[in-house]
């Protein structure tokens, strides 16, 4: 029967039930928002016709949310001025009345369709150029459809001009908006170009009768559920959490029996109330593979409520979906509710750890297969161990940081988070195999070992006494026991994760707010921020002399020429920290405007600023790039990412030979000299379609010819989640950079080949794991991977989610390796809040005798 309802609805939806999509006359049709929230209205309608036909757009996507409510006029083919400002007081002023036009494809614009729909199960978009249907069971997507305004499937890779709210797309109101939950800087080509809802709106009803406009009735946006059943008695919520990560009672109407043992206000939109409800312990079913705790939503409080209280509500049992495909269990849709007794002792907590149920430490799953559907936990695994806790309160012991998100993280003052999510590692005073030279811990990605027994620890609308302007360092511990609600939800990118939540004062916590970062003096730490100072990072062992060469690859992660605060830091950094090399490969150089679509892709004044900051005596640094084609190589929209080159000018001798054309081609000649030099390695080939070109440069010193490849691979973004459902993980993103390595070894054979003694360093940002296939493939028998050279304890570059781990790299040639190298890694990125970027730099020695 549910399949007949679905086919009747959805048929009438796609293919028009009432065909007269285009109507003269819609007298007597009231513009009201007041419609159900599950579907789109006349004034949603006539406001989205309204910017689409003024401003000549495609698609609009005007949030629902804007609009007032129990406002109405009836609407006719021409109003009076009085009228129309009537009808315009529905619609908001201010920065809520202004929309950004840009152009988005097909997929992205179904992907923000589908994130907005699912934070409330609501048709939360109103839209015009387009109609979408999504229909849930409990939580689940049964069907997902978005056609264009004739009823054909909406084209995945067709560009779209559209346009967005401003308020929505980032701001500290809907924070953490359109800009972090749905990553709309990859998915939004902005122009920056700025419109008025409303003045559109009254240009559109001021002009002439008869307009031609679509019925202001129809259904664009429909959201269905499934009707539920009522499960009759109290039913224990290890029932209904069971023991697989979806409740076989999803969809259903339940009544449960618990303990309020925590409750808050959701703090980014669309808002709404989340309390946390635990069996008493003598209603456990000592399952431990079964929650005994769950979470109730609702759209507003309940002021009767309180923690302490035992409660029996009754509502719908929903799987709450996150982008990577997990869910969270909740009851929704409360149907009734009572307290059944006040201030009752909340239930104990379980210890995880040495003294109680072990973590997990090798893998997150050993499953093959979508984990939704397997039938039972497997609590050897990771997210099985997790989701087995999921809205239970637990406690940990020394928890230790091994990484962080957040908060000061970033060396920017003005760019400080006021979220803040610590990775800390159980019972932190124990010696782990894999902790790294700073206190972090590294996975092992060749055994698929990603360290699930790191334990997300976030600020929030239910946490205590996490301070986010306290600056935090890999290594530190927080001693003594941390206790709270083991919760499963959605960060602010959207993606899910277990996290603790910590909703009453801590001890632990609040001791250690009052430490100093390191116990390190006052004169280590900056007075403004208390950020660590960069004379007291780690700084390089190496220095250069008529024998040697030192070279460095860096990631300035989006440096672009308008940031001057970080320009400075970053001449700071080549300046004291590397010891000034003679060479230094640069990634992620924006280009002169930074996230600005005016003006061109050139970094020269990003560049030249850097090296104006570098206080290197005897050194005379110059710069070389070539300019990508405008808006055509990734990175941020509007930044022009590239790679470039400073190098030393009065030590190494470079002949240029210069074609500053983006995509013309560099041949190894005869001789073994570069076509172009600097030039771009293979730029018209597949492999480096849409991403970052790769940079040649051809340099002499003491007679020795000396070949740098600078470059920056394609990103893991877009692979799944280690903690989706899917398992084992699929990286796609690994199939380019194959291509790429490929391509890069090549043209290594090439200059070997036509130059025998030729010096050969390839480096960069690879966004690869060291034994990954590609760096492999980029090895071959030609290259060598100077971080092999390191103790496994320092080989990292980065750190995300907790795991430090290497991805920045130099490859050197037989040649070069005869050369007495010398590697390391400069850790002072990776462990320290106050990040001028979230890499660290490698740096490699040579001696030419």
């Amino acid at each position: 029967m549910k399949n007949i309802i679905l086919s009747s609805l959805l048929a009438c939806f796609i293919f028009s039930c009432d065909n007269r999509t285009y109507t003269r006359n819609q007298n007597n049709i009231i513009i009201s928002a007041n419609s159900e929230l599950n579907r789109s209205s006349t004034a949603g309608n006539l406001m989205t016709t309204a910017l689409q036909q003024e401003n000549a757009l495609d698609i609009v996507l005007y949030p629902k949310q804007l609009m007032r409510k129990n406002q109405s006029i009836l609407y006719k083919e021409k109003l009076s001025d009085t009228e129309i400002n009537t009808l315009l007081s529905i619609y908001p002023e201010g920065v809520m009345d202004q929309f950004y036009i840009g152009t988005m494809t097909g997929k992205t614009i179904k992907e923000l369709l589908f994130e907005r729909t699912i934070e409330v199960f609501s048709a939360e978009l109103e839209v015009s150029g387009l109609r979408y249907y999504f229909m849930f069971d409990g939580g689940i997507p049964i069907s997902q459809t978005v056609t264009d305004i004739k009823g054909k499937p909406l084209d995945d890779n067709k560009i779209f001009r559209v346009a967005i709210s401003k308020f929505f797309h980032f701001s500290g109101e809907t924070f953490p908006s359109y800009k972090y939950r749905n990553s709309i800087d990859r998915k939004f080509q902005n122009s920056f170009t700025e419109i008025s809802a409303r003045d559109s709106l009254r240009r559109f009803l001021s002009r002439k009768k008869n307009l031609n406009i679509p019925n202001l009735t129809y259904q664009r946006a429909l959201v269905e559920k499934t009707p539920a059943k009522k499960i009759s008695g109290v039913l224990k919520i290890s029932e209904v959490q069971g023991d697989g990560h979806l409740s076989k009672y999803r969809g259903d109407i339940v009544t449960v029996e618990a303990v309020i043992t925590a409750a808050a206000a959701l703090e980014w939109y669309p808002g709404g109330f989340e309390y946390y409800l635990q069996e008493e312990e003598t209603d456990w079913d000592n399952n431990p593979a079964t929650s005994e705790a769950i979470q109730l939503y609702l759209d507003a409080p309940l002021s009767i409520f309180e923690v302490g209280d035992k409660v029996r509500v009754t509502g719908t049992v929903f799987e709450e979906a996150t982008n990577s495909g997990m869910s969270k269990t909740q009851i929704r849709d409360l149907h009734s509710y009572k307290i059944v007794e006040k201030n009752v002792k909340l239930p104990r907590p379980i210890r995880l750890g040495q003294q109680g149920r072990k973590i997990p430490k090798k893998h997150i799953s050993t499953y093959h297969g979508n984990l939704n559907y397997k039938d039972h936990l497997n609590l050897n695994d990771g997210i099985d161990f997790w989701e087995s806790l999921e809205g239970m309160q637990i406690i940990v012991n020394n928890p230790k940081i091994v990484g962080f998100r957040g908060g000061k993280e970033s060396s920017n003052p003005f760019d400080q988070k006021d979220y803040l999510t610590l990775y800390v590692l159980p019972d932190g005073d124990y010696i782990d195999k894999n902790l790294t030279a700073g206190g972090g811990i590294q996975p092992i990605p060749s055994k698929e070992s990603w360290n699930p027994n790191i334990l997300t620890v976030a600020s929030g609308n239910l946490s205590r006494g996490l301070d986010t302007e306290r600056v935090y360092q890999v290594g530190e511990l927080i001693e003594g026991p941390v206790e709270g609600i083991l919760q499963y939800g959605k960060n602010i990118f959207g993606d899910g994760e277990y996290s603790l939540v910590v909703p009453r004062p801590t001890e632990a916590i609040e001791n250690f707010n009052q430490q100093n970062v390191s116990n390190m003096g006052s004169d280590c730490l900056d007075p403004t921020t208390g950020i660590v100072l960069l004379k007291c990072r780690p700084q390089s062992s190496f220095s250069s002399d008529e024998n040697s060469l030192t070279i460095a690859a860096y990631n300035l992660k989006n440096l672009a020429g308008n940031e001057p605060t970080r320009i400075e830091a970053t001449g700071e950094m080549i300046s004291e920290n590397l010891k000034c090399p003679d060479i230094i490969s640069l990634v992620e150089v924006q280009d002169d405007n930074g996230l600005d679509f005016s003006g061109s892709s050139s970094a020269k004044v990003t560049l030249n600023k850097i090296i104006d900051t570098i206080d290197c005596s005897k050194k005379s640094y110059q710069a070389m790039s070539i300019n990508p084609k405008l808006h055509n190589e990734g990175g941020q929209p509007g930044g022009n990412i590239q790679v470039a080159i400073i190098y030393d000018q009065n030590k190494l001798f470079f002949e240029p030979r210069y074609n500053p054309a983006a995509l013309a081609e560099t041949t190894v000649l005869s001789d073994g000299s570069l076509s172009n030099n600097p030039g771009r390695v293979y730029p018209n080939d597949p492999a480096f379609k849409n991403t970052r070109k790769s940079l040649v440069a051809q340099f002499y010193f003491k007679n020795e010819p000396i070949y740098i490849l600078v470059n920056h691979f394609n990103s893991k973004l877009g692979d799944a989640s280690h903690w989706g459902p899917v398992q084992p993980v699929m990286r796609r993103s690994e199939i380019k950079r194959a291509k790429l390595a490929q391509k890069i070894n090549h043209f290594v054979s090439l200059i070997e080949r036509r130059s025998p003694k030729a010096n050969i360093a390839v480096m960069g940002d690879f966004n690869a794991y060291l034994n990954e296939g590609p760096m492999k493939v980029l090895e071959g028998n030609l290259l060598y991977n100077l971080m092999r050279t390191l103790p496994q304890n320092k080989r990292y570059t980065t750190n995300h989610n907790g795991n430090s781990q290497s991805i920045d790299y130099i490859f050197v040639n037989r040649r070069l390796r005869q050369s007495s190298p010398s590697f390391e890694v400069l850790h002072l990125n990776s462990d320290y809040m106050g990040r001028l970027s979230d890499h660290d730099p490698v740096l490699g020695r040579f001696v030419f005798n």
